[in-house]
């Protein structure tokens, strides 16, 4: 299946719509200028990327100014000029058949900031709650879905400054997999002071504008928002779309080698190349430009030349390489969106972006960076890179258009079977797939009264402690890795023993890190933001910064284990470890990859139960799903890591096989900002399209774990989803009464405990007194009749929804 580009939208440093933004790139005008929105006196520059004159009124309602911040006003309004010139009409595609994925590093942080100045200048009590609705990182998400009423898959990566490639190549996945006939996918960042005082610590600023592949001094942050339009090529072509480009493929890779620097060789950026080409069935050859990443310091810029000399050999003196953030600086995760946008225009008309800021003497790589002023060429492939921190390297290629050209695919679909073989658990309840077997068999509880230095309302909480997991830690990480580092090693190890699955230089490329966070490292967040408060924007650690990213954690999971395939990073809040589960499911299925480690880890952090409980959203009293006597959720911190192979793959070196994942959906509401449609209808349509997918009535499945926590009106919207599906009684359970409720959701636990009712046929308890909606509960040491089949569901505030069907793998 094809997939085409309809419409594109951008602002920028440049200007707000591509037709300025085109204009300048061809003239090489830089948009680095002074920054007048921050005070520059403590950093090492004084330029930055600044959107100048942005007047949202021009494309947006007041309703959606008065619901949003920087972030999402950015993404919005580059959102509605790729509608504009789409064309897309309401009728040209049912709702729940359009999605979103957006890339983003920061997201609604600036709210964050706002907030946490507020409580540390002024005190808790007069914070205002409201910042906090737009604060999580996947609410940008929420916002476009809910203005452009797209129900159909909604996800957020988070994989730094590769988060808009990562996700244009997503969205193309959604469509091909035939999940979504029309995505909308991009990426957007606003400038913020964590980002410029970060990389002011690293000394990674230029202290003037930015010199890609020539003085490689540093970078120039900036902030911007670029969004695509793709749909299904045929179904464009039929309803008469002005067809931009067509995506070819993408490659996702790891360089497991530093926290912030790239393998010197390029290694990793060679893997996500080479992947992209494969998947399109190109060559070097039929590459016409690439779009480099150059972010202007030497550790970057060497390291992707060294990859392209290596890739393309005598060639690589011939393809025109730009670095179009010579002009509109490095917008972070926006930043492979916006120069995938550049690329399509480039396509269009023609010629070749220049890379200013040149001087030909100091061309110390020796390739054709077009200096300064833009070419005419014939274009007809564009390879586009981004790569990260954390070690994450993505890679897109983009194809001129032709009207009845037979396109290539050469990715073929094997229709692999997909098997868990691992387990690894640092719970609350348990640490190790055999501690939790057993506090979960013994109706165990984890939860738990904390002693905080404010009067929160709720005072309860669940965490695993420390000490009772670091050992799974190699000290050489230890001192350098924050909470959800030291989860996400932990949990990883366990999985990897428990898979008898050893990673060798033979193997590395061929496994994966598919990484779902709901919270990602607030803790550190919290460190670096107060000192950016407290002392001044030139106190940041530079040991802290790096692990502020969300993909921090699986970088080091690939590093310690030396992991080089694909990775990615997923925020999609209480769905992030579903998705996880899902992508690399996905993956593993066409034979993409072999194995991925799946992680899902939130961290408990005194700030996040602040954020809250100032919500209201948190009980004072042990919460129990599904009952209407129940007052909130409490929060749960954790990791759970699952090895996810083909059965090929596991048959091949003997591993003993858990279950096998049969299939998966994933809708949305398009309902409001942290709030979820009260009918259910976008949750049992995700429950539909799982069994539909998993070829399963719904009358064999023989339980269900919910994502019930204890807040009456989500636990009821679940409830009517379920009760919508048949007639026919299902036991239903949730650990979230027992272990708490994790940010990221609890998909990856509840396969744990599928894995274990398969084995044992008993479902834990759910004890309900006063319930919400009348559901059949599971009851404590009875066993169920047959144990074949489970659904597994999460849903997140803002209305997204994803449920999985796990069962025997049949013989």
């Amino acid at each position: 299946m094809q997939v085409a580009i309809t419409g594109i939208g951008i602002i920028c440093a440049l200007g707000n719509n591509q037709q300025i933004v085109w204009s300048k790139v061809e003239q090489g005008i830089s948009g680095l200028k002074r920054m007048s929105r921050f005070d520059p006196s403590k950093l090492l520059t004084k330029f930055a990327g600044e959107i100048k004159n942005f007047d949202p009124t021009e494309r947006l309602t007041q309703a959606e100014l008065d619901n949003t911040e920087r972030c999402s006003q950015l993404a919005l309004f580059a959102a509605h000029e790729a509608f504009e010139q789409a064309k897309i009409s309401p009728q040209d595609y049912n709702s729940y058949r359009k999605g979103i994925v957006l890339g983003t590093s920061l997201g609604g942080l600036m709210n964050g900031e706002i907030f946490h100045e507020q409580w540390l200048k002024e005190g808790y009590k007069q914070t205002d709650p409201n910042l906090l609705l737009a604060y999580p990182i996947h609410t940008v998400a929420d916002v476009l879905s809910k203005c452009f009423q797209l129900k159909g898959p909604k996800s957020t990566i988070s994989t730094a400054c590769a988060a808009g490639t990562n996700a244009i190549g997503y969205g193309f996945d959604m469509i091909r997999w035939g999940k979504a006939d029309m995505m909308l996918v991009g990426g957007a960042d606003p400038l913020s002071m964590l980002s410029l005082a970060g990389f002011n610590s690293l000394k990674a600023l230029s202290a003037e504008p930015c010199s890609p592949y020539n003085k490689s001094q540093g970078i120039t942050i900036a902030e911007g928002a670029g969004m695509l339009i793709l749909e299904r090529l045929d179904q464009a072509e039929k309803r008469g779309a002005s067809i931009l480009a067509v995506i070819g493929g993408y490659g996702l890779s790891s360089d497991a080698y530093h926290p912030t620097a790239p393998n010197p060789g390029g290694a990793g950026a060679m893997k996500a190349m080479e992947m992209a080409l494969n998947r399109a069935g190109l060559t070097t050859d039929d590459v016409d430009y690439i779009n480099g990443h150059g972010t202007g310091t030497f550790a970057n810029d060497s390291a992707e030349t060294s990859a392209i000399k290596k890739m393309f050999g005598d060639r690589a003196k011939q393809v025109p390489i730009s670095s179009t953030k010579s002009m509109l600086g490095h917008t972070l995760g926006a930043a492979g969106a916006v120069e995938a946008i550049v690329s399509v225009l480039a396509i269009i008309n023609q010629k070749v972006p220049p890379t200013i800021n040149m001087s030909l003497e100091n061309n110390r790589y020796g390739l054709d960076f077009v200096p300064n002023r833009a070419r005419d060429k014939q274009i007809d492939i564009v390879l586009s890179n981004s790569f990260a921190f954390g070690g994450n390297n993505a890679t897109v290629i983009l194809r001129k258009y032709e009207q009845d050209k037979s396109y290539p695919n050469v990715q073929v679909n094997k229709k692999e079977k997909v098997v868990i073989t691992g387990i690894g658990a640092v719970q609350p309840l348990g640490i190790g797939k055999d501690e939790l077997y057993t506090a979960i068999a013994n109706e165990e509880r984890a939860i738990k009264r904390f002693s905080f230095n404010e009067d929160y309302h709720s005072l309860l909480g669940a965490s695993a402690p420390e000490e009772s997991y670091i050992n799974f830690v190699h000290p050489s990480f230890r001192r350098r890795i924050d909470q959800l580092g030291k989860l996400s090693l932990a949990s990883s190890k366990q999985a990897l023993e428990d898979a008898k699955l050893k990673i060798t230089r033979d193997n590395n490329c061929r496994i994966a890190v598919f990484f779902g966070t709901g919270t990602g490292p607030i803790e550190t967040v919290e460190k670096v933001n107060r000192s950016i408060i407290i002392e001044g924007e030139d106190s940041v650690n530079p040991s802290l910064f790096p692990n502020t990213v969300m993909n921090a954690a699986a970088g080091y999971v690939c590093l310690a284990h030396q992991i080089k395939g694909p990775s990615t990073t997923i925020c999609s809040g209480g769905v992030s470890g579903s998705q996880a589960m899902i992508y690399a499911y996905q993956w593993i299925k066409e034979g993409i990859i072999d194995a991925a480690l799946v992680i899902a880890s939130d961290e408990y952090h005194e700030v996040l139960h602040a954020g809250y409980d100032r919500l209201g959203v948190l009980s004072d009293t042990n919460p129990n799903p599904f009952d209407r006597n129940s007052n909130g959720f409490v929060l749960s911190g954790g990791s759970v890591a699952l090895l996810l192979e083909s059965e090929s793959h596991a048959r091949h070196r003997s591993a003993s096989i858990y279950a096998e994942i049969k299939g998966f959906g994933i809708t949305s509401d398009a309902y409001r900002i942290a709030g979820n449609h009260p009918f259910g209808k976008s949750y049992t349509l995700a429950i539909k399209e799982a069994l539909r997918e998993s070829e399963i009535d719904f009358e064999h499945i023989d339980g269900i774990f919910t994502d019930a926590r204890g807040t009456p009106m989500i636990d009821l919207i679940e409830g009517r989803a379920i009760s919508k599906l048949s007639r026919k009684e299902v036991p239903v359970t949730s650990l979230a009464g027992k272990n708490g409720y994790a940010v990221g959701g609890l998909t990856p636990l509840h396969t744990i405990a599928a894995i274990q009712a398969m084995e044992t046929g008993k479902l834990p308890r759910l004890s309900v007194k006063n319930p919400v909606i009348q559901l059949k509960f599971a009851v404590s040491q009875k066993r169920l009749s047959k144990a074949d089949f489970f659904l597994i569901n999460s849903s997140a505030f803002g209305g997204t929804y994803t449920s999985i069907v796990l069962g025997k793998l049949e013989r």
